[in-house]
């Protein structure tokens, strides 16, 4: 199983020139998965949350081919290493750590705003901040009155920012990149 994750887009060409060019040498009946081509442009950081936070979804043995390129055509390296052979002394040429991401690292086509920030780690009495707007836990939409904006746990474990039956991005002027905070219970 071949799992795509890139900034190419949905729309354009280049992610049906990769799958001909993987079906062309890949195994016979080889799957692939097209698990998101719409990351932040040239924004690996981002990319990186994001994937880290899917990944966990696949089989054993499923091969991740992920590009997020803010350098096209330049001097670049590639990684390539299989999960749990890597030593930590080895490393790569580009580290963003472990940390969450105190911003919002995608947005969805609903106008929903993913963080780096995992769920886990932040109180359901906290409130979140994001382009001076406090921002109060819910845990579903349907309990969350119309129109208002809330943050909850999105199904990959992070805190994603949400209208109920709205755009967040839309009703808040959430774009990627944007800071959020966490802030005391009310």
């Amino acid at each position: 199983m071949i799992i795509l994750f890139t900034d190419f887009g949905a729309d354009d060409i280049y992610v049906g020139q990769v799958k001909a060019r993987m079906l062309q040498t890949a195994p016979r009946g080889t799957t692939i998965v097209d698990l998101l081509h719409c990351v932040p442009d040239f924004d690996p950081h981002a990319g990186a949350h994001l994937l880290a936070a899917l990944n966990g979804r696949f089989p054993k043995g499923a091969v991740f081919f992920a590009v997020i390129d803010p350098g096209v055509g330049g001097e670049r390296g590639a990684a390539v290493l299989e999960a749990d052979w890597l030593a930590p002394s080895d490393g790569l040429d580009v580290n963003f750590g472990a940390d969450d991401i105190a911003q919002i690292i995608y947005i969805d086509h609903y106008g929903n705003a993913m963080t780096g920030l995992r769920s886990g780690t932040v109180d359901r009495g906290a409130a979140i901040e994001a382009v001076g707007r406090r921002l109060e836990w819910g845990r579903v939409f349907s309990e969350v009155p119309t129109g208002t904006a809330f943050w909850y746990e999105n199904s990959v474990g992070l805190v994603e920012i949400a209208v109920n039956q709205g755009s967040a991005a839309a009703q808040l002027g959430l774009s990627v990149g944007d800071e959020v905070s966490i802030l005391g219970s009310a």
